[in-house]
Formats: C-alpha cells, sequence, structure tokens
C-alpha cells in the first residue's frame, strides 16, 4: 500500500550505478599475473568467452578491463564492468530487483577484491528512470504541493530535491523528483548517494550495498514517493 498522502510511481527501465574509487591507485591490477587471474576468474563466475573481456592499454585508469554481461533469457537486461588502477564502475540496465542488482556488484567485487586488493576510499550509488503515476496520480498536483511558483510558461517544468547526511555511511544522499518529459504522466527521479567508508572485504561492501539501499528507500519517505520495487 502506498504510504499515507504519498504517490506511487513504477520506475521504467532504470538505470543503476555503483563506482569504487581506490586510493592508492590500485597498480597491482596491470601485474601480469594479477590482470590474468582477475580475468580468469570473471570468465569463470560470469560464464563468458575470452574475447568478451577488453584490455585497454590506453585508459588503464577507468577502463584496464571491461566487458559486458547480458542476461541469457532477457538481452535487454545487462550491465557493463569497467575496472581501472583508480576505480572500478559496474552500470547496471533494468535491474529487475535490488537484490539482482546487489548480487551482480559483488560477483564482480569478489574475484577484484580477492586477485588485486584495492583499497577502497569512496562509493557511489547512483538511480536515475522515467516512472509512470499508479492510480492515476495527477504528478503536477503532486509537484505543486512542494513548488509555489506559478508561471503562464508552458514549458515550465516543476521540481525539487532533497539531501540528507548519513553518518554511518559517512556520506550523503540527494533525491531529485522532477515531471518526466519522457511521460506527461510520470516522474523522472534521480538518487545519488557518497560514501567515504573504507572497503577492504565482500562483507562490508554486501552491508554498505544494503545501506545505500534503505537510505534509498527511507529518503523516499521524506519525499512523500513511493517507488514500486517487483519482490
Amino acid at each position: 500500500m502506498p504510504m499515507q498522502n504519498s504517490i506511487r510511481v513504477t520506475p521504467i527501465n532504470p538505470l543503476v550505478r555503483y563506482r569504487s574509487t581506490f586510493f592508492p591507485p590500485n597498480y597491482n591490477l596491470v601485474k601480469q599475473d594479477v590482470g590474468i587471474a582477475l580475468a580468469t576468474k570473471i570468465t569463470e563466475v560470469f560464464h563468458l568467452r575470452s574475447s568478451t573481456l577488453i584490455f585497454n592499454q590506453n585508459n588503464m585508469s577507468a577502463q584496464y578491463l571491461s566487458f559486458r554481461y547480458v542476461y541469457p533469457t532477457e538481452p535487454m537486461r545487462y550491465f557493463d564492468v569497467s575496472i581501472g588502477i583508480d576505480q572500478a564502475e559496474l552500470l547496471f540496465f533494468s535491474p529487475a530487483t535490488a537484490a539482482e542488482l546487489k548480487e551482480g556488484v559483488l560477483k564482480v567485487w569478489e574475484p577484484l577484491l580477492e586477485k588485486s586488493k584495492p583499497n577502497i576510499t569512496e562509493n557511489y550509488f547512483e538511480a536515475t528512470f522515467h516512472s509512470v503515476a499508479e492510480d492515476s496520480a495527477d504528478v503536477n498536483s503532486f509537484l505543486d504541493r512542494f513548488v509555489k511558483i506559478q508561471t503562464a510558461r508552458t514549458d515550465f517544468y516543476k521540481g525539487f530535491s532533497l539531501t540528507v547526511n548519513h553518518p554511518e555511511v559517512m556520506g550523503e544522499a540527494r533525491m531529485t523528483i522532477e515531471r518526466s518529459n519522457a511521460n506527461a504522466a510520470g516522474l523522472y527521479l534521480a538518487f545519488a548517494a557518497v560514501s567515504k567508508n573504507k572497503v577492504k572485504d565482500i562483507n562490508s561492501l554486501a552491508s554498505l550495498i544494503d545501506n545505500a539501499i534503505s537510505i534509498y528507500r527511507d529518503i523516499q519517505g521524506l519525499a512523500q514517493i513511493e517507488v514500486a520495487e517487483p519482490e
């Protein structure tokens, strides 16, 4: 059931990003034995062909090793992974659930942590998507409750953002909500969270992801919005 006085929306093809930053730079990655061991483990975990992995000697900072994993029965859902000596990033197109997103990140970062032993000093989470408002809710009336600006201009779109500090992750989170320019009956949402928590093993990363998901859900209550999530 929707929260009292809130609007409930269903995401359309959400785009989710997780990025970890390494300091000092993870030069272990470019050691031949480490790079080969990591590539071997990734191909085993995701059942990839060697040709799927790309080694980029010209951009070692962010894309030394990259690949795309496509879900076998759902080719429109996939994630791209880029691993470099300064950072690693997973960009997930239309994850079905938060649990699936978490599983994808952990399946990549577990061999990364095991084989190259990076020191993760910053974590960035992002989710962006257009949505459809449920129960024929009026998104303009919803935005009018928060944004009181009145204008006769037809190219004027209302929106607002909230920023919340979260000491438990040594960072802050922001959610921006505005009328969708792709769907007049929906909203566009952008969520971003930064954490300075250091991650040195897979368990601490799993806990941090759980915290980020919890923060994403909690900030919706402040914005009086509920984003539907599949079971």
